[in-house]
């Protein structure tokens, strides 16, 4: 699903704004946010971090106990 979006919106974003060039634009005000955002993502894609200081399996739960209260 991520990729398709991905496809989606490099086909038809207008010019200068590929996700690429935002990156680059990102990088350089930002680049410690960038790369520490980078950094775990990746590492929550290879199952490197612990559930407990995972910030993605973090917002999962938040939004599963959401549901559950509806």
């Amino acid at each position: 699903m991520i990729f398709g979006l991905v496809v989606f919106h490099e086909a038809v974003c207008d010019d200068g704004q590929l996700l690429s060039e935002e990156v680059d634009r990102a990088l350089e005000k930002h680049p410690v946010l960038v790369y520490g955002f980078t950094l775990v993502t990746v590492a929550h894609l290879l199952n490197w971090l612990h559930p407990r200081i995972d910030p993605y399996v973090s917002v999962g739960a938040l939004f599963q106990k959401m549901k559950g209260l509806k």
